[in-house]
């Protein structure tokens, strides 16, 4: 299952042309970049699903904790004209995902009124303890510029839906949007070897598996994963489960999906929803299978790799 959803990744970006629009992007006065190239990650999820839609224009702002301030600010001058719901959706996007009491940024991503890209990528500094505390896969995402290919992914998912991603009924669950991204920016990011896309994927799903020797591990059970795949977007029990399940186990379960039908079928999904079908309908006419037949079959496989250490 992982190398041939890998595989069909590797090939898309071997074969095909990037559609990655205008790129502006703005760093933080005290901030030094993580990595060199920010546009890269973006042009390489762009080729990994080449039949789907990308944004026109992309704003990228890269900043430290030092630069939160400046990010808001910028981006409160340069978004002035915008309409009072996405002020409202977005009032300090720098400052919310900014902690000074570990002195590290994280990311996010959303589209403008004009169905523009806006990405906040968040800097963790040398010699943080934030960055000497990284993982593998957390130094992946920070120091290699990972986490962009993540963050461009779901404006590609917003720029799709619109204004329906607000809309409860035409927005796939959380699982599905979460898990694409974080499966997408390991399999782009490691498009030209296997082995470093398994590393990756091991070191995310370290805490998952039976040999996990650490008071946060989690125990992967199938009643848990029936009850998570049968959650709603913007549901409240979306928080209520385990850091692990939300991202690692949900970029599995995409995994199974792009290894069935490849890569292109996560945006088709996107696509049919966009005409005003639920995601039941979009999963039946997209996999060919109903999404409540489907659970199971996810589940019993989803749980057999973890138990198995895969």
């Amino acid at each position: 299952i992982p190398y041939q959803a890998w595989l069909a990744i590797s090939k898309n970006i071997a074969t095909s042309a990037s559609k990655l629009g205008t790129v502006e992007i703005l760093i933080g006065p005290n901030t030094t970049p993580n990595f060199s190239d920010f546009k890269l990650r973006m042009e390489l999820v762009s080729k990994a699903m080449p039949k789907a839609k990308n944004v026109s224009k992309v704003r990228l702002f890269a900043f430290n904790v030092k630069d939160a301030d400046w990010a808001d600010e910028t981006f409160k001058r340069l978004y002035a004209n915008e309409t009072t719901a996405f002020k409202n959706r977005h009032a300090n996007p720098a400052q919310e995902i900014c902690f000074k009491e570990r002195s590290a940024c994280f990311q996010q991503a959303f589209v403008d009124s004009n169905l523009e890209g806006v990405i906040f990528i968040g800097m963790t500094d040398a010699g943080s303890r934030e960055q000497l505390n990284q993982t593998y896969s957390e130094y992946s995402r920070a120091s290699r510029g990972v986490v962009i290919g993540h963050e461009y992914l779901h404006t590609i998912q917003r720029v799709i839906l619109g204004e329906r991603w607000f809309q409860q009924r035409y927005n796939p669950p959380s699982w599905f949007n979460e898990g694409m991204a974080v499966f997408m920016e390991n399999a782009a990011a490691s498009y030209a070897s296997f082995d470093e896309f398994m590393r990756f994927r091991a070191v995310e799903a370290a805490i998952m598996y039976p040999d996990c020797p650490y008071s946060f591990c989690v125990k992967i059970e199938k009643e848990q994963v029936q009850s998570f795949l049968s959650i709603f977007n913007y549901s409240t029990n979306w928080s209520t489960y385990p850091y692990a399940m939300r991202y690692q186990m949900s970029a599995r379960i995409v995994e199974i999906l792009v290894a069935l039908n490849g890569p292109d079928s996560l945006t088709a999904l996107y696509e049919y929803m966009a005409t005003e079908k639920s995601f039941d309908e979009a999963f039946q006419y997209i996999y060919g299978i109903s999404y409540e037949s489907a659970k199971p079959i996810i589940t019993s496989i989803m749980v057999d790799q973890i138990v198995a250490g895969k």
